[in-house]
């Protein structure tokens, strides 16, 4: 699954619509609440 996962992050999914293309990606970040509130 990790595996999967940093795939998608480098390729990104793609949909193709009816006119245009849809090229989609994730990020996460992770931290404590001190972290959180510091990036937010």
């Amino acid at each position: 699954m990790v595996t999967d996962l940093n795939d998608l992050q480098s390729a990104s999914l793609i949909i193709n619509t009816f006119n245009s293309q849809l090229h989609l990606t994730f990020t996460t970040i992770a931290g404590d609440n001190l972290a959180a509130s510091e990036i937010a």
